[in-house]
C-alpha cells in the first residue's frame, strides 16, 4: 500500500513528476546533487570588476549544466507560501546565492551583501558598476 507521501505529482514548471517525499527526478529544477554544496566556486576566475563579460558567461554555464540557470533569470521566482515545494525552493535559492557570493572576489562579494540588503528594503540607487552588474543579473527576488 501507497502512503500519501508517496504519490506523484506533476510540476507545472516543467511537467516533470515529483515524489511528495522530496524524491525529486534529477532532471526536476528543485533537485540538488548530493555533491552540490554552498562552498564552491563556479567559476575559474572570481568577478573583480573588470572581468564581468567573460565572468557571467561562466556563471551563466554553470548555471545552467546544474539546471539552475532560471532562479537568477527570473523565470522561476519564488513560488506562493502555499506551494508544497516551498521549502525546496528556498533551499536550491540560498544555494545558488552562495554559489554567486563564492564565484566574486571579496570586495565584490561585500558590495553585493550590502545592496541584497538594500534591495530588499526597496533603497537600491541606479548605479553602473559591477556591483550592480551582478545584482541585475541575479534578478534577486526573496520576499
Amino acid at each position: 500500500m501507497t502512503s500519501n507521501s508517496e504519490c506523484p505529482v506533476i510540476n507545472s514548471l516543467n511537467r516533470i513528476p515529483v515524489m511528495r517525499n522530496y524524491n525529486l527526478d534529477p532532471r526536476h529544477i528543485l533537485y540538488l546533487h548530493h555533491s552540490d554544496n554552498p562552498n564552491c566556486s563556479l567559476t575559474n576566475e572570481l568577478l573583480n570588476g573588470n572581468n564581468y563579460a567573460q565572468w557571467r558567461r561562466s556563471f551563466e554555464v554553470s548555471l545552467s549544466a546544474k539546471n539552475k540557470l532560471s532562479f537568477v533569470n527570473g523565470d522561476y521566482t519564488k513560488p506562493a507560501s502555499n506551494f508544497p515545494l516551498l521549502p525546496l525552493w528556498e533551499r536550491c535559492n540560498s544555494m545558488v546565492i552562495s554559489w554567486l557570493l563564492h564565484s566574486l572576489s571579496k570586495d565584490t562579494a561585500s558590495s553585493i551583501i550590502i545592496l541584497l540588503r538594500l534591495h530588499k528594503f526597496g533603497k537600491i540607487c541606479h548605479k553602473d558598476s559591477a556591483s550592480a552588474k551582478v545584482l541585475r543579473f541575479t534578478n534577486y527576488r526573496k520576499s
